[in-house]
This record gives structure tokens, sequence and C-alpha cells, in this order.
């Protein structure tokens, strides 16, 4: 019987729930000042410019489910409808709206319940608590999640593991008369990760890996017997909740790969997209040895490790293709050591199998993705290494123990101690971390340090100089570190491959040049106005160059990839014909700056000002019964648009002054006259020069809208547009 005086042992429940309120203040305090960072990198464009967050309505909660991640701004090959959700949810339903304190509360919530997870499922799978609760602080303090936790759009890499960590508990509950209903949520919570990030497709890998490591073992008899026995007691009975999942991550993919305008990756987000399949295999592996590095030791962390941080194989010093080949032999160490352990310590070996196995869809081996390497592809795999970790620290703990038995009070604090250790060094470098991101010019000054080479972080830590001072001297900034962005890709190497080469650079550092010609048009500097609008034709001519090799390599593979003709459009940036037909104006070179905006036009019909810039050119050229349509189209696309009324008005009272089409009342509304001969002549060819654009370029849904439109609205005859 018990001594009374013994207080009973803790009950499983409860020190669950007190190790999970636990894990929820340590991570609380390696996070306590991520809650104020603003909205940066990709934030802004997926979060702040996406009309579907804006409104909790059914045509929002549509697009959501119809259109890509990216979408309106980006037609890409992602699709994560229920990251998207999530953000809905946040913006009008919770009502964070533009303000980023609510994201970042959601983003800490669901990384709290990750480590849970963890710490449960690894107590489930080795029948520790202990080993479960060193894994999951590790887990939850480690820096190398900060890009997924405080940077707000790293929420698809937290729901995504969350499904999969979620499913693999489904999984191993699904035992006895309930057995089928914990599969159908397997199912269900399986096909949920795949649609908020691509990497949820990972539960397969995850099951198969714990059932090769801790069930199938068990079968006993020769090779054919035991395919037989995991056939009929695995495949048949439980891997066909994994069905659901696969068919709509197979159609997913399909379908936006083939709709996605860019269908490649870029050479300087991702140089392993050009490289040759043994020189990518090599660079591939430099970067899973960098990965290993900062789990052990994340001092130097960065958000950016574009063209030329990670150097292809070959293309750079001695020491970093020695740096490939070593990785490539630790790699193969660690599958050897997971091999030969598979028995003998199946937890360090489950470890090293689901870390470099489930860093298998971002590692660029089975396929290549958009960058080369990133922090936050290592989120999901890290619940692998800190298996192999906590166990090191449980066997490192075990033998201080044993070693101090002669000591009780030390004895007692000996396991404990390495593991505080870690946990605070880890939960310091996270706090100091987490203000990197705390705005644009302070992550990109941070990643400056870490990442002088890579010529994005040049690139973008120039738009944060301009951006928090949009003065002369802010402008200088920005124009100096772009060069030295440009610089990189100037390297003879790249310089000679337009498929290397970076649109976004050649537009922002155009747009800085003309920013300072016109500083210093204003003040009287001729010379140098004149310089650095000749500097803007330069820079902006080598965008044009990528705008037209972006266009034909997206038709290229787009019809390889299945795509149909009539389903093509122009691909490119409209705006950098548009600035490059500005600054040409301003030089007075206005034949070239019409040809430009044409294009701009093409590129974006439905935009107004190309269209009021044409008419500007046409009329300095003296083409004013040109011009007239033009100013017709930007007017009726933007009936607001005001330069573009006046300018319209000019035009007609030049040869109308008594009967001018135009009127404007006194306090400045315009309107025109629709059964005005002249007008309507005009009307009539803007209309008809307008859906013979759209049916061009394929846009045939718009053209009929826009036909429709101009028939009833203003009487066109239906023959005239045809």
């Amino acid at each position: 019987m018990r001594n009374p005086a013994t207080p009973p042992p803790p009950r499983p429940l409860v020190s669950g729930v007190l190790i999970a309120v636990g894990l929820g203040f340590v991570a609380l305090l390696a996070y306590a000042n991520s809650f104020t960072g603003e909205f940066a990198l990709d934030n802004k464009l997926i979060i702040l410019q996406d009309p579907r967050l804006t409104a909790f309505t059914a045509e929002h909660l549509r697009q959501v489910f119809s259109q890509g991640y990216w979408w309106p701004n980006i037609t890409s090959e992602l699709y994560r409808p229920l990251t998207t959700l999530s953000y809905l949810l946040n913006y009008s339903v919770l009502g964070n709206g533009p303000a980023p304190a609510g994201y970042h509360v959601v983003n800490f919530l669901l990384h709290w319940a990750n480590a849970v997870l963890l710490f449960a499922l690894i107590r489930r799978i080795s029948s520790s608590a202990r080993l479960g609760a060193i894994a999951a602080v590790l887990f939850a303090v480690h820096p190398l999640a900060v890009e997924s936790v405080t940077n707000i759009v790293g929420r698809a890499d937290l729901l995504a593991t969350f499904c999969v960590l979620l499913g693999a508990h489904f999984y191993l509950r699904a035992t006895g008369p309930a057995r089928i209903g914990w599969l159908l949520a397997l199912a269900f919570i399986a096909t949920a990760g795949v649609l908020c990030k691509e990497s949820g497709v990972m539960i397969v890998g995850f099951i198969l890996l714990y059932d090769f490591i801790f069930q199938w073992p068990r079968f006993e008899g020769n090779a054919r017997a035991r395919l037989h026995l995991i056939w009929k007691n695995f495949a048949l009975r439980s891997y066909w909740a994994f069905l659901p999942m696969l068919l709509v991550f197979v159609y997913t993919r399909h379908r936006f790969t083939v709709e996605s305008d860019i269908p490649w990756q870029y050479f300087v987000d991702n140089p392993i997209a050009r490289a040759t399949r043994f020189q990518g295999f090599l660079t591939a592996m430099k970067v899973q040895g960098a990965y290993l590095a900062l789990l052990l030791w994340p001092a130097h962390l960065t958000c950016d490790y574009s063209y030329d941080h990670v150097p292809l194989y070959g293309e750079d010093s001695t020491g970093q293709d020695l740096a490939a080949w070593l990785s490539l032999g630790i790699v193969f160490a660690l599958l050897f050591i997971a091999w030969r352990f598979r028995r003998k310590n199946r937890e360090i070996s489950f470890g090293l199998l689901l870390y470099t196995g489930l860093m298998l869809p971002t590692a660029n081996i089975l396929t290549v993705i958009g960058s080369i390497m990133a922090e936050r592809f290592v989120y999901l795999p890290a619940v692998g290494f800190v298996l192999v970790v906590a166990v090191g620290f449980d066997r490192l703990g075990r033998w201080l123990e044993t070693r101090l038995a002669h000591l009780p009070r030390l004895r007692s604090a000996a396991y404990f101690v390495p593991i505080a250790l870690a946990v605070v060094a880890l939960g310091i470098r996270t706090y100091v971390r987490n203000w990197d991101w705390k705005n644009e010019l302070a992550l990109w000054t941070s990643a400056m340090q870490v990442a002088p080479d890579s010529f994005k972080t040049h690139k973008n830590l120039a738009e944060s100089y301009y951006n928090a001072d949009s003065t002369e001297k802010g402008l200088d900034a920005a124009i100096g570190e772009a060069e030295k962005s440009l610089a990189i890709l100037n390297r003879p190497d790249i310089d000679q491959h337009i498929e290397r080469q970076d649109l976004t650079l050649f537009f922002e550092l155009g747009s800085y040049y003309g920013l300072k010609a016109r500083l210093c048009r204003k003040r009287g500097a001729i010379d140098d106005t004149r310089r650095y609008d000749e500097k803007a034709v330069t820079i902006y001519r080598r965008a044009v160059e990528v705008n037209k090799w972006v266009d034909q390599e997206s038709h290229r593979i787009r019809l390889a990839r299945g795509a149909k003709p009539e389903d093509l459009h122009p691909v490119g940036r409209h705006d950098v014909y548009r600035n490059l037909a500005l600054t040409l104006c301003d030089l007075g070179r206005y034949d070239e700056a019409l040809e430009n905006i044409r294009a701009s036009i093409r590129l974006s019909p439905s935009d107004a000002s190309p269209w009021f810039i044409a008419a500007g050119c046409l009329r300095v050229l003296n083409r004013p019964s040109e011009a007239a349509p033009c100013d017709i189209m930007a007017v009726l696309i933007n009936q607001n648009y005001i330069n573009a009324w006046k300018d319209l008005y000019e035009i007609y009272a030049q040869s109308e002054s008594s009967n001018n089409p135009v009127q404007v009342t006194p306090d400045g509304h315009f309107s025109f006259a629709v059964d005005h001969p002249r007008f309507r002549r005009d009307l009539i060819a803007a209309c008809a020069d307008y859906v013979r654009l759209l049916r061009d370029d394929h846009y045939y849904e718009e053209a009929k809208k826009f036909e429709q439109f101009a028939i009833n609205t203003y009487g066109c005859p239906p023959e005239a547009l045809n």
C-alpha cells in the first residue's frame, strides 16, 4: 500500500497540459518583440494589395478558391486558398485590416500549437514525455523559425506543418473501432494541408517513414511475404486516406502551372534553374550543408539568398566547391547512420530520415523551385532535426547524472543544465532576429551584413532607403545601392545571358534615374538632367529586352505544357515601356516614345495612362486626328481622368471652337456630346481599335463585353466594331 504522505504521480493529462503551457510561455518570451513588425517583403502584395481580403463576401470566397495565391498581382503556379482564407479572416472577420498585430498573434498561436503537437507526437512515438518536451521546446525557440513566424506570410508554412503534425496524430490513433473515423479525419486534414502550402503533401512521407521504422519490421518472413503483409495491413487498410489529398494536389498543380504566365524559375532567384544537372545537384547539396550549419549555429541569418550569395558549383572559389562535396558527404553519412541504427535506435533513425525526407520538396533536387535557399523551408523539416537533438540531449543528461551520482544536488540539475543553456541561447537569438523583421529598412540592412554578394539585397535596400527618405539624399542613397546591385548582374558570367537578368532591378534603377533627372531639371542643371535621362533610357532598354524574352519564353513553355494558342496573352510589365516612353518624351524623342507606349498599351489595354501618353505624343507630332481616339479611350476607361479630358477639350477646340463636343461645367465636370459628327466618328474609331486590340491578343471575353458596352451605351454600329 502506498504511503499516504507520498504525493500521487502526475497524471499524463495534467503533465501534458503543464508542458503545453510551459511551451507557450517560453515561445512567448522568444517572440515577445515580434508583434509590432510591419508588413515587409511579400506581405505587402499578398495581404495589403489583395482585394479578396477587404470584405467577407460570397464573391470574395469564390475568388479565394478559384484564383492563385498571388492573384491579382501575379499569375503564378501557387494555389493556397486556405492560407489566403486565413488572411481574409484576419483582415475582415477579426477586423485587423492593415494593422499587423492581429496577424502576428495568429502566427504565434499557430507556432505554439505546432510545438504542442510535436511534443504530443514524439511522446507517443517514443513513449517519453521528457524526449517530447525537449524536442518541442527547441522547436519553439529556434531562430530559423522566425521567417515563418514573425514574417506574416510565413503562415503558409505554419498551417502546412500544423496539418502534417495533426494528420500524423490522427494516423497513430487510427486503431480499434474508431479507426475509420480517424482515417477520414486524416484524409480531410491532409487535403487541407496541400491547400495551405504544397509542402503539406509530405504527410505521406511522414507516415511512410513512421511505418518503415516502427511498424514494418515486426513482420516476419521473406521479402515477398513481408511486402504482401505490408500491402494488406497498411496500403489497403490505411493508405487510401491519402488519395483525396493526392488527387487535389495533382489537379491544382497541373491547372495553375498551365495557367501561370511565368511558368519557370528565374536564375537570379535560383541559379540552379539554369545549371547543368550535375552542377545543380552539387549546388543543392551545398545548400543542404548550409541549412545544417544554420540549424546548429544560427548566427548569420538573412531573408535573401539570391544570386550570387550561393554561387553555382564550378563558378566560384575552390572553397565553395569543396563545401559542396563536404555537404554531400555529411548528408550521405547521416543517411548511413539512419539506416545502420534503424532498429537499435529508432528515434534517431526516424529523426534523421524525417529531416532529410521533409527537405526534399524544397531541396532543388527532385524539382527546381523559385528560391535556391530560404530559412522558412526548414520549418517543417526541423521537426526531425529537433528529435535527433533531443535524443542527444537526453543521452548527455543521463551520462551527466551517472557521472555525478555521488553529488545528489548537482545530479538532479545536471540533466537539465545543457538543455536550459541551449534554450536560452536559441531564445535570445530568436528575440534579436525578430528586430530584423521590424520593417523593410531593418530587414535589408541586416541582410546586407550577411549577404553582401546578393544582387537582391542591394536592390531592396535601395528601395528601403528611398521609402524611408524620399528627399534627394535618400534618392542618391538608393541609386548607390541599386548600382551595386547592377554591378553584380554586369559580371561576365551573367551579363551575356538575357535569361539571367532581372527586369525589376532595371525598372527600379531607371525610375531612380528619372526622379534624379526631374530634380536636376527643377534646379536648372541641364547637363545633369540629360545625363540622368540618358542613363534611364539605357537601363530601361535592358528591361525591354528582358520583357521581350519573358513574353517569348512564356508562350513557348505554356504551349509545350498544353495551353492553347487562343489562351495566350502578351506577358510582361507594361510600366517598363510606359516609363521609357515618358523619359524619351523628356528628351524630345517622340517617335520612339510613341512606339514604346503602344507596346505598353498592348500589355495593359485597360490602363488609362498609356492611352493618354500616346495622345500626347501624337499631338506633339501634329497628328491630332489620331490623338483624339486615344484620349477618348483614356476617359472611357477612367471617367475621372481630368488631364485626358483637358487634352481632349483642347484637341477639339482647335477645329471646333464654336461647337466643342467636350463640355465642361463651372464646377469642373466634363462630358461629351455623343451626337457631334466628328466626335462620333472618333468615338467609333476608338472603340473599334480597342475591340480589335483585345481580340488580337486573345482577350475574347473582354472584347465581347466592351463591344456590348459601346453598342448599348453610345450606339456604335456593330459592323464598325467587327
